[in-house]
Protein backbone atom coordinates (compact mmCIF):
# COMPACT_ATOMS: atom_id res chain seq x y z
CA UNK A 1 0.00 0.00 0.00
CA UNK A 2 2.92 2.29 0.57
CA UNK A 3 4.05 2.06 -2.68
CA UNK A 4 1.21 3.11 -4.31
CA UNK A 5 1.11 5.89 -1.65
CA UNK A 6 4.64 7.16 -2.80
CA UNK A 7 3.60 6.88 -6.51
CA UNK A 8 0.21 8.86 -6.20
CA UNK A 9 2.78 11.12 -4.52
CA UNK A 10 5.15 11.59 -6.86
CA UNK A 11 2.31 11.84 -9.52
CA UNK A 12 1.08 14.95 -8.04
CA UNK A 13 4.84 16.51 -7.36
CA UNK A 14 4.88 16.30 -11.07
CA UNK A 15 2.26 17.84 -12.19
CA UNK A 16 4.06 21.65 -12.74
CA UNK A 17 6.60 19.80 -15.18
CA UNK A 18 3.31 18.78 -17.52
CA UNK A 19 0.55 20.90 -16.61
CA UNK A 20 2.11 24.20 -18.94
CA UNK A 21 3.16 24.35 -23.08
CA UNK A 22 6.43 24.67 -21.83
CA UNK A 23 9.03 23.60 -19.18
CA UNK A 24 9.69 26.66 -17.26
CA UNK A 25 13.08 26.57 -16.25
CA UNK A 26 15.59 29.39 -17.76
CA UNK A 27 18.35 27.54 -18.48
CA UNK A 28 16.83 24.35 -19.83
CA UNK A 29 16.57 26.12 -23.34
CA UNK A 30 20.55 25.90 -23.34
CA UNK A 31 20.77 22.53 -22.13
CA UNK A 32 18.23 20.91 -24.99
CA UNK A 33 20.49 23.65 -27.61
CA UNK A 34 23.73 21.47 -26.52
CA UNK A 35 22.01 18.32 -27.07
CA UNK A 36 21.09 19.23 -30.72
CA UNK A 37 24.35 20.54 -30.83
CA UNK A 38 26.00 17.18 -30.17
CA UNK A 39 23.83 15.31 -32.37
CA UNK A 40 24.95 17.19 -34.79
CA UNK A 41 28.31 16.96 -34.37
CA UNK A 42 27.84 12.92 -33.57
CA UNK A 43 26.52 12.79 -37.47
CA UNK A 44 29.72 15.20 -38.87
CA UNK A 45 26.61 18.34 -39.61
CA UNK A 46 28.43 20.84 -37.73
CA UNK A 47 32.12 21.34 -38.80
CA UNK A 48 34.22 22.98 -36.82
CA UNK A 49 33.12 22.14 -33.53
CA UNK A 50 34.14 19.84 -31.52
CA UNK A 51 33.06 17.64 -27.91
CA UNK A 52 35.35 18.82 -25.36
CA UNK A 53 35.78 15.90 -22.60
CA UNK A 54 34.31 16.88 -19.24
CA UNK A 55 33.99 15.22 -15.68
CA UNK A 56 31.75 17.84 -13.91
CA UNK A 57 28.53 19.44 -15.02
CA UNK A 58 27.15 16.89 -17.59
CA UNK A 59 25.24 14.31 -15.96
CA UNK A 60 21.92 16.33 -16.50
CA UNK A 61 22.85 16.90 -20.04
CA UNK A 62 24.42 12.79 -20.87
CA UNK A 63 20.69 12.00 -19.60
CA UNK A 64 18.85 14.86 -21.45
CA UNK A 65 21.08 13.74 -25.31
CA UNK A 66 20.02 10.26 -24.45
CA UNK A 67 16.33 10.64 -24.24
CA UNK A 68 16.82 12.98 -27.14
CA UNK A 69 18.05 10.83 -29.15
CA UNK A 70 14.77 8.37 -28.23
CA UNK A 71 11.96 10.83 -27.80
CA UNK A 72 12.93 13.81 -29.17
CA UNK A 73 13.50 17.70 -27.64
CA UNK A 74 9.64 18.11 -26.39
CA UNK A 75 10.00 14.72 -24.11
CA UNK A 76 13.52 14.43 -23.11
CA UNK A 77 13.32 17.29 -21.51
CA UNK A 78 10.17 16.71 -19.21
CA UNK A 79 11.10 13.10 -18.55
CA UNK A 80 14.57 14.63 -17.74
CA UNK A 81 13.43 17.35 -15.37
CA UNK A 82 10.95 15.23 -13.71
CA UNK A 83 13.57 12.44 -13.02
CA UNK A 84 15.85 15.70 -11.23
CA UNK A 85 12.34 16.65 -9.35
CA UNK A 86 11.63 13.00 -7.87
CA UNK A 87 15.55 12.48 -6.91
CA UNK A 88 15.53 15.59 -5.33
CA UNK A 89 12.20 15.62 -3.78
CA UNK A 90 12.64 12.19 -2.20
CA UNK A 91 16.33 12.27 -1.38
CA UNK A 92 15.41 15.45 1.04
CA UNK A 93 12.61 13.62 2.08
CA UNK A 94 14.56 11.03 3.29
CA UNK A 95 17.48 12.87 4.51
CA UNK A 96 15.45 15.00 6.64
CA UNK A 97 13.49 11.61 7.65
CA UNK A 98 16.77 10.10 9.00
CA UNK A 99 17.91 12.78 10.53
CA UNK A 100 15.00 13.34 12.53
CA UNK A 101 14.48 9.78 13.30
CA UNK A 102 10.98 9.44 12.07
CA UNK A 103 9.32 9.81 8.58
CA UNK A 104 9.06 13.55 7.57
CA UNK A 105 5.66 13.70 5.95
CA UNK A 106 4.86 17.04 7.69
CA UNK A 107 8.03 18.52 5.80
CA UNK A 108 6.71 17.10 2.39
CA UNK A 109 4.33 19.62 1.47
CA UNK A 110 7.85 22.37 2.17
CA UNK A 111 10.09 20.13 0.32
CA UNK A 112 7.98 20.36 -2.69
CA UNK A 113 7.88 24.22 -3.09
CA UNK A 114 11.64 24.21 -2.21
CA UNK A 115 12.05 21.48 -5.42
CA UNK A 116 9.97 24.05 -7.36
CA UNK A 117 12.37 27.36 -6.40
CA UNK A 118 15.00 29.54 -7.22
CA UNK A 119 17.89 26.89 -8.71
CA UNK A 120 14.41 25.23 -10.87
CA UNK A 121 13.24 28.91 -12.06
CA UNK A 122 16.80 29.31 -13.15
CA UNK A 123 17.32 25.99 -14.75
CA UNK A 124 20.61 24.97 -13.22
CA UNK A 125 19.21 21.26 -13.59
CA UNK A 126 22.84 19.85 -12.84
CA UNK A 127 23.49 21.73 -9.91
CA UNK A 128 19.86 20.66 -8.67
CA UNK A 129 20.01 16.99 -9.91
CA UNK A 130 23.85 16.89 -7.87
CA UNK A 131 22.04 18.46 -4.61
CA UNK A 132 19.33 15.94 -5.02
CA UNK A 133 21.60 12.96 -5.19
CA UNK A 134 23.68 14.19 -2.63
CA UNK A 135 20.71 14.28 -0.39
CA UNK A 136 20.58 10.11 -0.99
CA UNK A 137 24.24 10.28 -0.39
CA UNK A 138 23.53 11.82 3.18
CA UNK A 139 20.78 9.91 4.05
CA UNK A 140 22.64 6.61 3.32
CA UNK A 141 26.03 7.75 5.36
CA UNK A 142 24.29 9.50 7.90
CA UNK A 143 25.16 6.83 10.65
CA UNK A 144 28.29 5.85 9.42
CA UNK A 145 28.17 2.26 8.57
CA UNK A 146 30.93 0.98 6.15
CA UNK A 147 27.79 -0.95 4.45
CA UNK A 148 26.00 2.76 3.97
CA UNK A 149 29.48 4.24 3.25
CA UNK A 150 29.92 1.73 0.39
CA UNK A 151 26.60 2.48 -1.10
CA UNK A 152 26.76 6.03 -0.99
CA UNK A 153 30.30 6.53 -2.69
CA UNK A 154 29.18 5.66 -6.18
CA UNK A 155 26.23 7.87 -5.95
CA UNK A 156 28.61 10.82 -4.44
CA UNK A 157 30.63 10.15 -7.93
CA UNK A 158 27.32 10.02 -9.62
CA UNK A 159 26.49 13.26 -7.92
CA UNK A 160 30.17 14.87 -8.61
CA UNK A 161 29.39 14.28 -12.43
CA UNK A 162 26.37 16.33 -12.02
CA UNK A 163 28.03 19.36 -10.09
CA UNK A 164 30.92 19.67 -7.84
CA UNK A 165 29.54 22.10 -5.10
CA UNK A 166 27.08 20.46 -3.66
CA UNK A 167 30.03 17.19 -3.16
CA UNK A 168 31.89 19.60 -1.19
CA UNK A 169 29.17 21.17 0.80
CA UNK A 170 28.02 16.51 1.53
CA UNK A 171 31.76 16.17 2.52
CA UNK A 172 31.83 19.25 5.00
CA UNK A 173 28.23 18.46 6.44
CA UNK A 174 28.78 14.05 6.67
CA UNK A 175 32.88 15.32 8.34
CA UNK A 176 31.47 17.90 10.61
CA UNK A 177 28.71 15.55 11.86
CA UNK A 178 31.12 12.60 12.29
CA UNK A 179 33.35 15.20 14.78
CA UNK A 180 30.31 16.31 16.62
CA UNK A 181 29.50 12.76 17.65
CA UNK A 182 33.11 12.72 19.65
CA UNK A 183 32.68 16.34 21.13
CA UNK A 184 31.29 17.95 24.17
CA UNK A 185 28.50 20.74 23.22
CA UNK A 186 30.77 23.43 23.78
CA UNK A 187 33.41 21.69 21.59
CA UNK A 188 30.63 22.09 18.60
CA UNK A 189 29.79 25.52 19.45
CA UNK A 190 33.86 26.20 18.90
CA UNK A 191 33.52 24.35 15.85
CA UNK A 192 30.68 26.05 14.41
CA UNK A 193 32.08 29.10 15.24
CA UNK A 194 35.26 28.57 13.38
CA UNK A 195 33.20 27.35 10.26
CA UNK A 196 31.08 30.65 10.02
CA UNK A 197 34.96 32.32 10.18
CA UNK A 198 36.00 30.41 7.56
CA UNK A 199 33.43 31.00 5.12
CA UNK A 200 33.79 34.58 5.81
CA UNK A 201 37.56 34.35 5.32
CA UNK A 202 36.49 32.18 1.65
CA UNK A 203 34.57 35.11 0.72
CA UNK A 204 37.19 37.66 1.29
CA UNK A 205 39.75 35.23 -0.71
CA UNK A 206 37.20 34.79 -3.55
CA UNK A 207 36.57 38.67 -3.41
CA UNK A 208 39.73 39.35 -4.14
CA UNK A 209 41.17 37.13 -6.34
CA UNK A 210 37.93 36.93 -8.64
CA UNK A 211 35.66 38.73 -10.12
CA UNK A 212 32.56 39.35 -7.81
CA UNK A 213 30.37 41.79 -6.78
CA UNK A 214 28.15 41.79 -3.70
CA UNK A 215 25.69 44.06 -1.51
CA UNK A 216 23.00 44.21 0.87
CA UNK A 217 20.70 45.48 -1.86
CA UNK A 218 20.79 42.34 -3.97
CA UNK A 219 18.64 41.20 -1.05
CA UNK A 220 15.84 43.41 -1.66
CA UNK A 221 16.41 42.53 -5.58
CA UNK A 222 16.27 38.77 -4.64
CA UNK A 223 12.97 39.59 -2.25
CA UNK A 224 11.55 41.30 -5.33
CA UNK A 225 12.41 38.91 -7.33
CA UNK A 226 10.51 35.95 -5.38
CA UNK A 227 7.54 38.27 -4.98
CA UNK A 228 7.30 38.49 -8.80
CA UNK A 229 7.82 35.24 -9.30
CA UNK A 230 5.08 34.16 -7.32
Amino acid sequence: MRKWWYIALSVLLLAPVYWQPRVQGGDLSSHVYSGWLTQLMETGRAQGLVIVSQTTNILFDLMLGGLFRLFGAELAQRISVSVAVLVFVWGAFRFVSVAGGRPAWHLLPCIAMLAYGWVFHMGFFNFYLSMGLCFWVLAVAWEWHPRSVAIAAPLLVLAYMAHALPVVWTAGLLAYQCLARRMSPRGRIYVTAAGLVGMVLLQMLVGHTMFSRWSPARGVWFRVFLSSSA
